[in-house]
């Protein structure tokens, strides 16, 4: 028997963690009827491997203070313990089979719907994926879903209205580099953790 109804998983780098997931994870809770949202920080992200990524351990304690208030929000360390690269189709496989819940949705955002036909197995996501997405500035939602292979699986795709923080990880960890205020984009305990341990301090590439 399943633990739960509905779940739903948010995945991400979370480099760092950001009011902008918070909000968006809250409100897929409420609009949707969820039971848990589940946070899944990735190992190795294959479209980031050229990249400099905290090491997973930072994240995961930065993402762990972040919900640590909010009973409705868990973590799962899958991706972080799987070997070679976290690819979101061997993810959705895992929490198929993992009997948690009757139905299971990914969180993205209108960006990664639009990118996702360059996915690894990407006709198996959109076959057996229900996907919650949440729109973005400059991204009409109502021209993507007419484009194939959209259209084909119109019903596994759902609309997250509502408000929107408009910022990117990759703009925050510039922030610190140049001593610039973030203040009000980062829950205060996700802030101290990156002062005490001198995260972001330096340029990535």
């Amino acid at each position: 028997m399943a633990t739960w109804k509905r779940i739903a998983m948010l995945g991400g780098t979370f480099d760092p963690i950001h009011r902008g997931h918070l909000l968006i994870a809250e409100q897929a809770y409420q609009s949707f009827a969820l039971d848990r949202i589940i946070f899944m920080p990735a190992g190795i992200p294959p479209h980031k491997l050229q990249l400099s990524i905290t090491p997973a351990k930072d994240r995961l304690a930065m993402l762990k203070l972040a919900i640590k208030d909010k009973a409705h929000f868990v973590v799962s360390e899958y991706e972080l313990k799987r070997p070679g690269s976290s690819f979101t189709a061997d993810t959705l496989r895992y929490l198929l089979r993992s009997g948690l819940a009757e139905e299971i949705f990914l969180i993205i955002g209108a960006d990664s719907l639009l990118d996702l036909i360059n996915w690894r197995e990407s006709d198996f996501l959109l076959k057996n994926g229900q996907f919650i997405v949440a729109e973005r500035p400059g991204y009409q939602l109502d021209d993507i879903f007419h484009q194939q292979p959209f259209c084909c699986y119109r019903e596994h795709i759902h609309l997250l209205s509502g408000a929107v923080i408009d910022v990117a990880s990759s703009t925050l960890r510039e922030a610190f580099r140049e001593k610039r205020s973030v203040c009000a984009l980062l829950p205060g305990d996700v802030l101290s953790y990156i002062k005490e341990h001198g995260l972001y301090r330096e340029a990535t590439n």
